[in-house]
């Protein structure tokens, strides 16, 4: 999977769904997912999300190019 969060963080009424989202994912087969972040905001975001539906395999990149290539892999 890849996100694009390099415009701006989620609102934080969001968070429990992502964390549901995020839990289906993983068992439904997602093997990783990685991530284009543009900020420190969305990065601890994405580590509180990630921490709390225990994705495991998430990848945070600087660019949608690295992030992209990193799947592509």
């Amino acid at each position: 999977m890849l996100v694009d969060m390099r415009k701006k963080a989620f609102p934080q009424d969001t968070k429990e769904k992502i964390v549901e989202h995020q839990k289906l994912l993983i068992e439904w087969g997602m093997k990783r997912a990685s991530v284009a972040v543009g900020g420190a905001i969305a990065k601890m975001q994405l580590n509180r999300i990630s921490e709390e539906s225990a994705h495991q395999t998430e990848f945070q990149w600087e660019t949608y190019d690295e992030a992209l290539a990193f799947l592509l892999k």
